[in-house]
């Protein structure tokens, strides 16, 4: 059931993952309904534009994330939406179908983060 307040913003949903002040993976979502989530949906990585990833960062370091899944919708007209910046984002399913692995680049930082801890 729909909430009374909900409101559907048209658009390609995107998943872009932040590490540490830097764009690590990125995702096109196709999905049925609303909510990507929902349902059967498709995912393949997606190229986005420099000004796209700036706003990822900097929505992620205004909220003090050091990772995050951030929700965007990229409308038929080319303007973005951000919709989430999720503080621990699911990523398994991504992670199938990503360049290279978002669990790795996430454990190899955590490593060199421990590192540095230990000196």
């Amino acid at each position: 059931m729909d909430s009374p307040c909900a409101i559907s913003i048209e658009g390609q949903d995107i998943r872009v993952f932040v590490l540490d002040g830097r764009v690590i993976a990125s995702f096109r979502i196709a999905g049925e309904g609303i909510d990507y989530r929902e349902g059967t949906n498709q995912l393949e990585p997606y190229e986005m534009t420099p000004q796209i990833a700036e706003l990822c960062i900097k929505a992620c370091k205004a909220l003090g994330l050091i990772f995050s899944g951030v929700d965007l919708k990229l409308r038929p007209d080319g303007s973005v939406v951000c919709i989430e910046c999720n503080p621990g984002p699911m990523f398994e399913g991504f992670d199938r179908v990503a360049p290279v692995s978002i669990v790795s680049q996430l454990a190899t930082w955590l490593i060199e983060k421990g590192k540095q801890l230990i000196k």
